[in-house]
């Protein structure tokens, strides 16, 4: 019975303890996390074709799939962040991915006429003919 007893008081002052906490203030970001909703009118889209280099290694061992990469447009049109969503275990292909997304120049968002920065997805496939 004493146990028990001491083990409520435990409980009990652990969670007395936690309300006292004051919470963890994390410092904001301009572009938000990853996966961050910004709303837009007319999405973002490359200038130019999105052409990645098939890493040799990976083509010699016949490597193939898709890469998901998130990616920061900014206002002005350039690529800031990135986040591998989806990747290959062959992680050459993960990079070669990120390079070609990061080498590319965008039209940016807009919202309500005006740029503006956003999160979005793209796939990239690396396909062996």
């Amino acid at each position: 019975m004493r146990r028990y007893f001491i083990f409520s008081l435990t409980i009990i002052s652990f969670f007395l303890v936690m309300q006292c906490q004051p919470p963890i203030a994390i410092p904001p970001t301009s572009n938000g996390p990853p996966g961050t909703y910004i709303p837009y009118d007319e999405p973002p889209y490359p200038l130019t074709p999105i052409r990645p280099k098939y890493p040799l290694f990976a083509m010699n061992g016949g490597v193939e799939g898709t890469v998901i990469v998130e990616v920061f447009v900014d206002k002005n049109g350039r690529v800031t962040e990135t986040s591998i969503m989806k990747g290959i275990r062959h992680s050459s292909l993960n990079g070669a991915a990120i390079k070609a997304i990061k080498s590319t120049k965008f039209k940016p968002a807009k919202q309500k006429g005006e740029p503006v920065g956003v999160w979005i997805s793209i796939p990239i496939s690396f396909r062996l003919k």
